[in-house]
Order: structure tokens, then sequence, then C-alpha cells
């Protein structure tokens, strides 16, 4: 059983791994043990990841997406509005519908 403190701290460190995410002068290779170091924080914990996070994990190989590295990002606006995203490891397309 996974304490509530050891959570909150959890939550923190993902919160904190999220920021390093963004920055400009990190490299792509250290995004992605970022992103995947993440995931493993969240399975360990039991702590949802935020929503935005899920968009770059991919659902069927489980790795870690980055923009132009190795997923492409579309936004499309028929029939629905949504962002369509494209795992360029395995092939899978997915999509995440939203509203204006």
């Amino acid at each position: 059983m996974v304490s509530k403190r050891a959570r909150r701290l959890a939550r923190k460190e993902i919160q904190n791994l999220i920021k390093l995410i963004g920055w400009e002068g990190i490299p792509i290779e250290y995004r992605l043990k970022y992103i995947e170091l993440i995931r493993k924080l969240s399975m360990k914990f039991r702590v949802k990841p935020p929503r935005f996070y899920r968009l770059f994990i991919c659902r069927r190989c489980k790795s870690p997406l980055y923009p132009g590295y190795n997923a492409v990002y579309r936004v499309r606006s028929r029939p629905k509005k949504a962002i369509v995203v494209k795992c360029l490891k395995c092939g899978h397309v997915y999509r995440y519908v939203y509203k204006s």
C-alpha cells in the first residue's frame, strides 16, 4: 500500500519533470528519458499523470512521443474537432476530440 505522503511527493516530482521537459536547451534524448521516468513514477505510486501529459505516450507501444521527432500531431476540424496523433515507431493513430 502506498501512503498518501508518497503519492503527494510523486505528484510533485512528476510536475517538476514536466517543467523540465519544456525547457529549450535540453536535448531530445533527455526529454524522452524524462517522459519515461514520469510514466514509471505514475505506475509505481499509482498516480494518474495530468491529462495533457497523456498526449505524449503512445497507447499501443507505450513509448514516449515527442512532436516532430517520433510523432506527428495534427489538428482536424471535420467531422469533429480533434487532435490526431500518429506514433512513427508503431504507426498507431489516435484522436483526442475537443470542443471549442
